[in-house]
């Protein structure tokens, strides 16, 4: 996605939507990807709700991991802390949390999710 560091956005969204339409419904890695820059695009956009989506999605197929915590997976505590995010940026307090305590269970370490959660915890939540 060399669109991405030029910022040409409309062309991540353009490319990672082919990226699906092409993708075997059994490729998750490759799903995962496209549903995560194009999450990425709207954001840099601000539609928020396409974010969302696309976080969501992006999620889903991973969700069979849920039922193990405490495994070390960055890429998905990442994927939990840009949604949880955007939760915040809508005023979602409550969902908010969840995902950025979601993400430090994937990865401990993700400084942004443990920073986003001591707000949003200030914020009573």
């Amino acid at each position: 996605m060399e669109y991405a560091k030029l910022g040409l956005w409309d062309l991540v969204i353009e490319d990672a939507t082919t990226a699906l339409r092409l993708a075997k419904p059994n490729d998750t890695t490759y799903r995962s990807l496209a549903y995560n820059y194009r999450g990425i695009a709207y954001a840099q956009k601000k539609i928020w709700e396409r974010v969302i989506a696309d976080f969501t999605d992006c999620l889903r197929d991973f969700s069979i991991l849920d039922d193990f915590p405490g495994l070390n997976i960055p890429y998905l505590g990442d994927i939990y802390r840009r949604r949880g995010a955007t939760y915040f940026v809508i005023g979602d307090y409550p969902r908010a949390r969840r995902d950025f305590e979601k993400a430090l269970q994937f990865d401990p370490r993700n400084e942004a999710a443990r920073i986003g959660l001591e707000v949003i915890r200030q914020y009573g939540y």
